[in-house]
Parts: structure tokens; C-alpha cells; sequence
């Protein structure tokens, strides 16, 4: 039987809605404070400005900044637009890019109705809606008004209008880079030090058994049969991961439970623009081809199987506040692309880290020593390099556990004297980083020297900033509260998804990466309201005179029990040394003698 639905009648056009007038972040904010029914009190007496921090100084984290719960006026889709477009300098250039879509040459037809779809963008990603549909539906005229729009636009426009924006999906990275480098301004405490982690988010793609893999694609993939085994819960595959990332590089297949997992075993390929994998179930494609397959077995039965991406977004320490995404398939490892997510958070802050806090996955020799030539202290738990290896660290003929080197002549402790990385010589020569120490309890002539040890000889022990150091035991406690920071992309942004109810249905590891930049660009901006960086006054109590000194007398007592605790622990293992010799207390030694070479 037919059945029938009441057909549509088109209603009279609409009179288009004036355009939104440009408004100051000041005007914006007394805006939205007349609506709360509410202000805020300002900071009365700020603290000064803070220098910029050397190598030496310990990495430091400001309270209040991030706690975005308590100011529940800066929430909203329509906030937060207003909030954007009242920066230009952040605004337009979003605004032309996203324009300049509509305006290729040789287009024919009617012009796109007047308006900012990246504005739009923005407040999906506020509302956390994984799809167009349901937040369309939430949409209200004020929001659209808010964008710029003539008037509402359908269903089908927003749709198409937000898919083509990952053609310049890098547009919104550099917006992400001009904020933060202009809040950098501000606050050079920025960027001082930063986490990187991973976390793994699904795609939304299934496998499909292919009958002639050396053929063509068929047409009509949906009708293909699916892979019979059944997805892995998300959590599930990221606690086998994390716990495979402990063991050895060289550990080989790692048995979690019943489950062995089986991903550095399977074959991969591509077929036409998809991506197939080899199993002993037979062959698989899949519509993503830029997602990864983890497969697990028990026995020689393949149980089930899990299909997504690896996620990167590295957290400024000082602000809690995440930088630049990275994504790429789950069967890659991590420390394969650590260069580039620690590249492209420098390259938003303007700055290169000094500090580089991580788990066991990227405790390996390779971003050891691509760390120590940039000048970079990785700060990551010890791993062992083969599955021979000692479970802890161990003292050598050159460096203690703790990676001070003796001294070459009475065999002694060493203090550090400065770290120093010499540009490269000829064409493929590499950068030389060098430490330079002096004998902590000179015995002869000798010992009176500086002496200078090449970090490429260990770069996992010899570190730019020892770990006998405070500022190195600051970076390290800080990096273990930064597990939050997927967390609340998820729970503010729904960016970072894990399961079927929360990810989106389209098949694309760039808007995952579009959606984490864009949730950063929100995140950087209400924390700029909050704590003054973006040229209104401070509202966190936390950066008054009085609470910022408190802070610094704080930092000061932890770090002085620190150092005392190191120095006590070392003598007890009978070493002496491990310390650093301040630059206003170096002197000169008695004897001068000339800097031995490794």
C-alpha cells in the first residue's frame, strides 16, 4: 500500500535579516553580562608581567585558567561567535578563506547568500553535535542572525557547506597559531613546556570481505559482506595499547588477557582510493583510507578487530590548553610521528619548548635524539631497549643511573656547567648537541677543566636538563594531570569521539583533526577573556599581585625540598655531583685549563 504524506507549500520570501553590527570584545562581553543578568569582578591588582623563562627555570601552571564551567556566560553557540568575530585580526581571514570557496572561477549560477560558514562551524563544534543534522536542528534565527546569514539557511546548504570546508582545513591551524602566538605576548610563560598524548578515536567505516582483491572496486561497496568478528570496545584496545607501549620495542606480539594482538603482522594495501588489509579470514576493504585496523586473536582464531584513528593535540603546560592537531592511522606507531606533532605545536607557539613531557611510547632513542639536537629535554619514563635489558637504569662505565657522567679523569660526579648545540657542518651533517660539566669534587689539575660530552653518544641519558634537576622533576609531575585533556575535549567539543553514539557518521580523519583546532581556537579564546590576554581586563583571582606571590614562595619551598631529597638520595647511592652551577656563581676556575672533547 502507498502511502502518502501532506505535500509542501512554499511560503512567502522572507525579508533578509540586517546584517549584525561589528562589535569590540568589550562591547561584546557588556553585551553578554547585561543578558546573564551579571558581571564580574576584575582583577584590582594584577601581578607584572612575567620574563621570559630560561631552560633552568622549572616549568610553572596557573591555576583557574581552563575552568571554563565557571564562567557559564561564555558558553553558547551565539557567545562564542560573537567572541570570534570581535577579534578581525582572528576573524577575517577565516571569513575570506571560507568565502573563496563560493567564488571559483568559471562557477556559474546564483551567489551564495551573504554570511560566515566557519562562524557556523564554530558553533557546531560549541554545541559538541557529532553531525550536521541534529545540531541543525538546535540552530535558532538568533545564532544564523549571529553568522551574518540574509536568513535561515536549509538542511542541504549547511550540509554541503560545512563538507567543503575541510578543502582548507589548514586555514583554521593558522588561525590557531595567530592566537596563540598573540596571547604568547601576553604571557611568555606560554609554551615553556608542553604534554604530548595520544588517544584513539573509531571511524565510522566497517570492512568489507572482498571475493576478488586483484580486480576492480566493485560499485556498490554496501553490499559487500562485512568482516564477521565484532569491533573491540575502544577502551578496551587503548588499555592493550598503552600496555603494549611498556613493554620493549622488541617484545614482539603482546598477549593482554586472552587477547594477542596481531597489528604488526598484517599486510596492507590499496585498491584504487581505499585501503585493504590482508587477514587469514581472507581480504578486507575499507571505505577510510586513512584509518588503521588493530586486529586480535585468541589461539589462531581472529577474535575481533578494531578500525580508527591515533589522535594528537599537544598541551601547553602552563595554561592546560591544547595546541595543534595531528592524526593518523591506528596501526602506525606513535613515535613515528613525534617530530611532527611536537613541529607543529612549535610552530603555533612561535617558540620551540624547552620541555617535552610523554608516556612510555615515545621513550625510544629516536625522539631522544631528534629532541637533544633541537635543544629539547624529553622528559619520558624509562623503557627498556630490548627485551635483555635491565628493568631499570643502570650505571655504565661513562654515567650513573641518573645520566651524570663521571668525570674522565678521577671517575667522580659532575656538575653541569650549560648546554650548547653547535649547527650543522656540511651538507648532511646533523646538529651536535653538547653538555658541558666540570668534577664536582676535583682532586688534581685535571679536574679543574670544563669538559664537553656529545649527547649524541646517549641522547636517552645525556639530557640537556638532568633529571637530577628540579625544573626536569616539575615537568614530569605536571605531565601526569594532562590525561584530562581528552577528557574535556570530548566532554566540551565531542572532539576526540570513541564510541558509535558520539562519532560522527562521516568517514574523515580531517574534519577530526578541523573539529580538535577549532575546539583549541574556543578553548584559547575563552581562557583569553578570563585571564586578560586578549586585552580586557583579568577576571581569574589567581593572577593577583598577592596569590602570584604566594604561588612563586610555593614553587620556591618544593623546589628547595626537591633538590634537598636528590641530593640526599645520591648519597646515599655514593655519588656526589648532579648539580648545576648557576651562572652568577661560576667564578672562574683557579687553574684554567682547556675543555677536554669528547
Amino acid at each position: 500500500m502507498t502511502r502518502r504524506i501532506a505535500r509542501r507549500k512554499r511560503l512567502p520570501r522572507q525579508a533578509p535579516w540586517a546584517p549584525p553590527v561589528e562589535q569590540t570584545l568589550p562591547q561584546v562581553l557588556a553585551d553578554v553580562y547585561r543578558d546573564a543578568g551579571f558581571t564580574r569582578e576584575v582583577v584590582a591588582n594584577p601581578a607584572p608581567l612575567a620574563k621570559q623563562p630560561s631552560r633552568w627555570d622549572p616549568p610553572e601552571q596557573l591555576p583557574g585558567t581552563g575552568m571554563f564551567s565557571a564562567y557559564e556566560e561564555l558558553d553558547g553557540q551565539v557567545t562564542v561567535v560573537r567572541l570570534l568575530r570581535s577579534t578581525p585580526w582572528l576573524y577575517r581571514p577565516l571569513r575570506d578563506a571560507v568565502a573563496a570557496l563560493g567564488d571559483k572561477p568559471g562557477k556559474s549560477g546564483p551567489k551564495r547568500m551573504a554570511g560566515c560558514w566557519a562562524c557556523a562551524y564554530f558553533g557546531m563544534v560549541e554545541s559538541g553535535e557529532a553531525d550536521v543534522k541534529p545540531w541543525f536542528a538546535q540552530t535558532t534565527p538568533e545564532f544564523w542572525r549571529a553568522c551574518g546569514m540574509a536568513r535561515m539557511p536549509a538542511y542541504k546548504t549547511a550540509q554541503k557547506r560545512i563538507k567543503e570546508m575541510e578543502q582548507i582545513a589548514h586555514v583554521f591551524e593558522e588561525a590557531l597559531e595567530r592566537l596563540v602566538r598573540h596571547v604568547r605576548k601576553r604571557e611568555p610563560r606560554i609554551g615553556h613546556a608542553i604534554g604530548v598524548d595520544a588517544t584513539m578515536s573509531e571511524s565510522n567505516a566497517r570492512l568489507h570481505r572482498l571475493a576478488n582483491p586483484s580486480g576492480q572496486v566493485p560499485r556498490r561497496l554496501g553490499k559487500l559482506p562485512v568482516i564477521a568478528a565484532r569491533r573491540m570496545p575502544t577502551e578496551l584496545v587503548d588499555d592493550i595499547r598503552r600496555a603494549a607501549n611498556a613493554e620493549s620495542p622488541d617484545a614482539g606480539p603482546l598477549q593482554v588477557s586472552e587477547y594477542i594482538d596481531i597489528t604488526t603482522e598484517l599486510e596492507r594495501g590499496t585498491l584504487g582510493q581505499h585501503r585493504i588489509i590482508r587477514l587469514k579470514s581472507g581480504v578486507y576493504l575499507s571505505l577510510d583510507p586513512d584509518a588503521g585496523v588493530r586486529a586480535y586473536m585468541r589461539g589462531t582464531k581472529l577474535l575481533k578487530w578494531w578500525h580508527g584513528y591515533l589522535l594528537v593535540q599537544a598541551v601547553d603546560h602552563f595554561s592546560g590548553l591544547p595546541l595543534a592537531a595531528h592524526g593518523f592511522a591506528a596501526d602506525q606507531n606513535e613515535h613515528q610521528h613525534f617530530p611532527m606533532v611536537v613541529e607543529k605545536a612549535a610552530a603555533t607557539l612561535g617558540h620551540t619548548p624547552f620541555f617535552v613531557t610523554t608516556d612510555k611510547a615515545y621513550s625510544i632513542w629516536a625522539c631522544f635524539e631528534w629532541s637533544v639536537e633541537r635543544g629539547i629535554t624529553l622528559v619520558a619514563p624509562y623503557r627498556p631497549v630490548n627485551t635483555r635489558a635491565p628493568e631499570k637504569a643502570q650505571p655504565t662505565v661513562d654515567f650513573d643511573e641518573h645520566g651524570i657522567p663521571f668525570c674522565r679523569h678521577c671517575r667522580g660526579g659532575t656538575d653541569q656547567v650549560g648546554f650548547h648545540v653547535y649547527p650543522a657542518e656540511g651538507r648532511n651533517g646533523k646538529p651536535r648537541p653538547v653538555l658541558r660539566v666540570r668534577c664536582a669534587a676535583p682532586d688534581s689539575d685535571e679536574c679543574l677543566g670544563v669538559q664537553e660530552w656529545n649527547c649524541r653518544r646517549d641522547p636517552t641519558r645525556l639530557l640537556p636538563v638532568w633529571r637530577t634537576h628540579a625544573a626536569y622533576s616539575e615537568a614530569r609531575t605536571l605531565h601526569m594531570s594532562y590525561e584530562r585533556a581528552h577528557n574535556e575535549a570530548r566532554s566540551r567539543a565531542n572532539a576526540k569521539p570513541r564510541h558509535s553514539e558520539t562519532r560522527t557518521k562521516r568517514v574523515s580523519l580531517t574534519l577530526a583533526i578541523m573539529r580538535m583546532n577549532v575546539y583549541a581556537i574556543i578553548a584559547w579564546l575563552k581562557a583569553g577573556v578570563i585571564n586578560g590576554w586578549l586585552g580586557t581586563p583579568a577576571l581569574n583571582p589567581e593572577l593577583e599581585r598577592d596569590a602570584e606571590r604566594q604561588h612563586r614562595l610555593n614553587r620556591k619551598s618544593k623546589h628547595e625540598f626537591i633538590n634537598r631529597m636528590t641530593v640526599l638520595r645520591r648519597l646515599r647511592l655514593g655519588y656526589v655531583g648532579g648539580g648545576r652551577i648557576p651562572h652568577r656563581t661560576r667564578g672562574a676556575p683557579t687553574r684554567r685549563a682547556t675543555p677536554t672533547k669528547l
